[in-house]
């Protein structure tokens, strides 16, 4: 957590972990993205590590979690985002990102041991700058979408080749 919110001290975050809606506040969401990541990946390597499975998939709710709880937050600042707020959560999905871009790292160096082929697909993009909805909220159920992008891609890399399929949003809308 200290990588993603230097400020936080030891006290803030143990109220953070008993937080009874885990979704309700900045933080506390953000401890849960990251212990549910840790947890799917943990799971899934030490699953692969015990055979070569005809399929595994392999699905990280945080990458779309961090999008509906952090995206108001994504630089540039939206004016309905107070400074301060603003200050404390902008670089956690970059952060995130990042880090999700290691796991990917892992998985790619386990399907190449396995000589399997790798595939990541995103049903959906989001909305990180200026055109995310300025009044919407991320979370609402019944606005939860309006910050998806419809744009959806998959990539797919076998023994060290990767190739990019990008799937239009008329096929995503139809």
């Amino acid at each position: 957590m200290k990588q993603y919110l230097p400020w936080l001290t030891e006290l803030e975050y143990q109220a953070l972990v008993h937080e009874p809606n885990p979704y309700e506040k900045p933080g506390s969401a953000l401890r849960r993205i990251l212990v549910e990541t840790e947890v799917y990946s943990r799971l899934s390597t030490s699953w692969l590590g015990e055979g070569i499975p005809d399929l595994t998939i392999v699905y990280f709710q945080g990458t779309d979690s961090i999008g509906h709880i952090f995206a108001p937050y994504a630089p540039p600042r939206q004016p309905s985002i107070p400074q301060e707020e603003f200050d404390r959560y902008s670089q956690v999905p970059e952060r995130y990102f990042r880090d999700i871009d290691v796991l990917l790292g892992r998985y790619r160096k386990l399907a190449d041991a396995s000589h399997a082929t790798l595939m990541i697909a995103s049903d959906h993009g989001f909305h990180w700058k200026s055109d995310r909805p300025a009044t919407l909220s991320s979370f609402a159920v019944a606005s939860a979408a309006k910050w998806h992008r419809n744009v959806a891609s998959i990539w797919c890399m076998a023994l060290g080749s990767l190739q990019v399929i990008a799937i239009p949003p008329l096929l995503l809308n139809g």
